[in-house]
């Protein structure tokens, strides 16, 4: 697919930030240094239509390796395997300046619950309280990273030995998250302010609120990466409440645009919970 969408899921992917602050402990790894790009013009993305948000973030971050920056990709998504058993997955091995690197990559959404725990970090949840940035930290850091150090994974990437002995380990922990209105001015200690890009609310709240200044779109999870400034095509209210109506139904948290009739847009999650 080589659209306009595709262009704008692209240009919202290079203005992603980390989600951890690069003075964080929680993850004991060098934080790999995503700088934000303005796209190049004349982009030549072949995206398949149904090619979902994991994958597609995968594909965004290899065009950015290769267009914007010095590495040079060596291997990627590496399987490992013990016998016939999988072991895990090694993200990307890449080379600069005859160093190599071993990055992991994620793209998460999560909203901050304060009633989850009294644990700061604990709080941040998949919008359909399914994932948690906590649980994510967790598997890097005992599982994803350590891989690289098993003799499965030094005969898998077939790698002179005090190469493999020198790679770097980096994280790159990407993605949006969304909070409750009353904490917008919150200080969290170890997430990137930068990563907060919206707000979130029950659907019983939003029920509850005048709309009658305010347009609404709900993107596909294709264009979950898509600025909503970018966007053209508004809907009422009237409009998209069904949609809404039987996602709450089926207790599938929604991502919404808004748009003020002043111009201002934004990003919200309504959930069922």
């Amino acid at each position: 697919m080589v659209n306009n969408a595709v262009q704008k899921q692209f240009e919202g992917f290079l203005q992603s930030n980390s989600l951890l602050l690069e003075s964080s402990i929680v993850l004991p790894f060098e934080q790999f240094v995503f700088k934000k790009k303005r796209p190049l013009k004349n982009l030549d993305l072949v995206i398949n239509d149904n090619l979902m948000l994991g994958k597609r973030v995968e594909y965004f971050f290899k065009h950015y390796l290769e267009n914007y920056t010095e590495f040079s990709i060596s291997k990627e998504n590496i399987q490992i395997f013990k016998g016939t058993r999988t072991l895990g997955e090694l993200d990307y091995i890449l080379q600069k300046n005859k160093q190599s690197y071993h990055i992991e990559l994620a793209y998460k959404f999560y909203l901050y619950n304060p009633n989850q725990s009294t644990e700061e970090l604990e709080n941040w949840i998949g919008p359909n309280k399914k994932d948690a940035l906590l649980a994510k930290v967790d598997k890097l850091k005992h599982k994803q990273f350590p891989l690289l150090k098993t003799e499965e994974a030094i005969e898998a990437l077939e790698l002179p030995i005090e190469t493999h002995k020198n790679i770097l380990q980096q994280q790159c922990v990407l993605g949006q998250l969304f909070i409750p209105k009353d904490y917008m001015n919150y200080v969290f200690k170890e997430i990137d302010p930068q990563a907060i890009v919206g707000y979130y609310e029950s659907y019983t709240v939003f029920l509850n609120t005048n709309h009658s200044d305010y347009y609404y779109y709900i993107p596909s999870k294709q264009n979950w990466l898509v600025p909503p400034e970018l966007h053209t095509n508004w809907l009422t209210y009237e409009a998209i409440n069904n949609e809404l109506k039987e996602n709450m139904a089926q207790k599938k948290a929604t991502l919404l645009w808004s748009k003020h009739i002043r111009g201002k847009t934004s990003s919200l999650f309504i959930t069922w919970w």
